[in-house]
């Protein structure tokens, strides 16, 4: 047995048909927002965290450089804990450096810190010894380049972190940029499709009522076997109206 839907199962379902086609868009968009909302975290816990740590590496090197010279011309125990404080300083922010993922540089600044240790410890003894010209030679063939390659190492991992940032920003555009084209595109499919829903709603509803209209003026010009086209069986409310009509018509010819 054909079912015919009724005004209500239509209005229904045209209602629900709309809204999830016109919710397709707005998921699309709010599918974006969340991953360039991710995308900005990523960023501030990881490229901008790592930055401020590489710029105050940089800072505390200068540090290190008027540490070494006190340690060379004083050498005494404050020059000499004040040396072993900025080293011990710097290693903790170097192994920091192993959780932003830069690689080898990381490692570079890492294991400079350590050999700095080392030599700065030799340097004082022979300083503080009298033997200043071996802490000299100590100074400037050892301490003094490692810390220039420490700088150099530092520099090349604040340029990686640099490059890294701008394509991560560059794919995050694009990414956004699609996001929105697909957006937009989805959009006017979903308003096609709504309109197409509504059309169908209108229709369904309108061509009996139309009909019922056009039965009821042909009755009252005394047309009384004007037929419907709308079936007496339809079973919804327009079958059970074309009933009654059929049945008004038929007792106003009698």
């Amino acid at each position: 047995m054909k079912r015919t839907l009724t005004v209500r199962g239509r209005l229904i379902i045209g209602t629900i048909g709309i809204a999830l086609v016109l919710a397709v868009p707005l998921l699309i968009a709010v599918r974006s927002l969340e991953r360039v909302h991710q995308t900005t975290l990523d960023l501030r816990n990881g490229a901008f965290a790592a930055s401020l740590l590489i710029g105050r590496l940089r800072e505390r090197t200068d540090g290190l450089r008027r540490a070494e010279d006190a340690l060379l011309f004083v050498h005494d125990s404050v020059s000499r804990d004040r040396m072993a404080s900025e080293l011990t300083n710097m290693r903790q922010m170097a192994d920091s450096l192993d959780g932003y993922s830069l690689g080898a540089a990381a490692t570079g600044v890492r294991l400079g810190f350590d050999s700095l240790t080392v030599l700065t410890e030799e340097e004082y003894l022979q300083a503080a010894s009298g033997s200043a010209a071996d802490a000299e030679v100590i100074s400037s063939q050892w301490v003094r380049p490692r810390i220039n390659v420490i700088d150099q190492t530092i520099a090349s991992a604040e340029q990686l972190l640099r490059t890294r940032t701008r394509d991560r920003v560059s794919a995050a555009s694009d990414e956004t940029e699609a996001a929105r084209r697909a957006a937009v595109t989805a959009m006017i499919i979903a308003l096609l499709l709504a309109g197409l829903i509504s059309v169908w709603v209108i229709r369904s509803i309108s061509g009996p009522v139309y009909d019922l209209e056009a039965g009821l003026q042909a009755v009252a010009g005394g047309q009384f076997a004007h037929k419907l086209r709308t079936p007496t069986d339809r079973p919804d409310e327009f079958g059970r109206l074309a009933t009654s009509f059929d049945s008004m018509a038929t007792r106003l010819a009698e």
